[in-house]
This record gives C-alpha cells, structure tokens and sequence, in this order.
C-alpha cells in the first residue's frame, strides 16, 4: 500500500528512516543534497519509485496479510510514527497489535524467494 497523500506532506516535516542513510552519507541512492533538496522543497519527490518499487507497493498487503497469518498476529498496516523529539519519523509497512514490534513486507525480486520449507 503506497503512503497516502496527508503522509507525504507529514514526511517534509521529519527525517524518515531512509532519510537518516542518506543524511549520514550511507545510501547508495541517496546524498544528504538529495535530502536537503526534498524538504526545502526545491525538487518533488518521484510519483514513481521505479517498477521493482511499483510492484513491491502492489503487492504489500498480500506479504502483510500473509505474515500475520503466519505469525498468528493482528496488525495495522501503514502506520505514521514520529520519535518524541518531533525530528524522526518512519513509515511503518505494518505494525503488530499489542506488542512493540513493526511488520516490514520487501522482496528481493520477482524470481528469486524463499519460503519457510527453504
């Protein structure tokens, strides 16, 4: 599920999670400009994440559901979180209900996976 239009103008206020790889000059996508670039409002951030993106927002609530089938939990999907410092922030994929855990859902490409028989 990609992040709604009221998250994408809560994320110009916080660095996110990925923001801080870029800020600290470890993303191999990323600069600390690039960064600076988007929260000034300088550049507009892409409407496209590239395909294998596109296919991993098309396919995310299906590897969510899945997962907490699987683990036996309830989650909530798509949950905005800011740090009580009011500067970090993070776009959680799913968090687990009751207990202080976050539930990601990625895929390493459409060929190659792995299952829990191996």
């Amino acid at each position: 599920m990609p992040i709604t239009d009221k998250q994408k103008e809560l994320r110009k206020k916080h660095i996110g999670a990925s923001e801080s790889a870029a800020i600290l000059g470890l993303s191999p996508y990323k600069t600390p400009y690039d960064v600076w670039l988007l929260k000034t409002g300088k550049v507009e951030s892409p409407a496209s994440v590239g395909e294998a993106g596109d296919i991993g927002n098309m396919i995310e609530d299906g590897l969510l559901d899945y997962g907490a089938s699987e683990l036996g939990v309830r989650i909530l999907k798509n949950q905005f979180r800011v740090h009580t410092n009011g500067i970090l922030s993070a776009t959680h994929d799913a968090l687990v209900v009751d207990v202080m855990e976050g539930m990601e859902a990625k895929t390493s490409g459409i060929m190659s996976f792995a299952t829990k028989d191996g």
